[in-house]
């Protein structure tokens, strides 16, 4: 069921949501059952949430199926409860904007057959040129098999509207806000640069989708990346490419060995 912990009517919205906190969007799940000691993360950017149908039949697809932690970029809140509907995951949607191409919400969401705690919005510096619109990363700890991690699943300014030096601001924002936590972190989403990814991985960041294929047509523009995982140096990952096609991006995922039993 969708639980909306803060209302606004939509009589009163604006381009951009404010910047302190809601609305928000959950939903819970049971815990999952699955017994598979590996991580498996999947990131996708389901351009404006317009084929959602196409989406899911993706995700129920190897190697996207069954992911541990799900990040979904250009979401609403009724195309994020679907997909979390069908594949039975809890849920946190933050919107950020009322799209002016849509007129529909526009935000990031965090889906994960685990627990999900501690959901909150990350404001991003600059909106952007063409729709003044702002930038966030919807951040989570979601407890995964017992281990806790701290999840940020964003999308940075587009390359129309956001120069090269501001999308490097809107990365140490979030690399900011991950420095007060001791957790292992995962931060994924549609960076909209891979030179944003390379800047990640110098604050000592494996960047575990580095040499897969392009996102969307031409440019890798979609990762993942990790700190504080030892089992990130042996991950697999990659693009996944198989139709019907969903979004201008392609999803991406990694799969992450099982940690060793004294890895935290």
């Amino acid at each position: 069921m969708l639980l909306l912990l803060v209302v606004t009517s939509p009589a009163c919205r604006t381009l951009s949501y404010p910047a302190d906190g809601g609305p928000v969007y959950r939903g819970d799940s049971g815990v999952a059952s699955d017994t598979d000691p590996r991580l498996r993360i999947v990131s996708y950017n389901i351009a404006y949430a317009q084929h959602v149908d196409l989406a899911l039949e993706a995700l129920t697809k190897p190697p996207l199926a069954n992911a541990d932690i799900l990040g979904l970029q250009e979401m609403d809140a009724p195309a994020v409860e679907a997909i979390a509907h069908r594949l039975g995951y809890a849920w946190a949607y933050f919107p950020v904007t009322v799209h002016p191409k849509t007129g529909r919400d526009f935000g990031n969401a965090l889906l994960s057959p685990w627990p999900i705690r501690n959901v909150r919005k990350l404001m991003l510096p600059h909106k952007s040129l063409i729709y003044n619109q702002s930038r966030a990363a919807t951040v989570a700890d979601i407890e995964v098999a017992g281990r806790m991690l701290r999840v940020y699943s964003t999308h940075l300014g587009a390359p129309l509207g956001t120069s090269s030096g501001k999308r490097r601001d809107q990365a140490d924002t979030i690399l900011a806000d991950a420095r007060g936590t001791s957790l292992p972190v995962i931060i994924l989403g549609d960076f909209n640069s891979k030179s944003v990814a390379q800047q990640i991985a110098a604050q000592g960041y494996t960047w575990v989708t580095e040499r897969i294929a392009p996102t969307t047509k031409r440019f890798h523009f979609d990762h993942i990346l990790t700190r504080g995982l030892s089992e990130a140096a042996r991950a697999e990952a990659g693009t996944w490419t198989g139709g019907p096609r969903a979004s201008d991006h392609h999803p991406i995922w990694a799969l992450f060995p099982a940690p060793n039993p004294t890895t935290p």
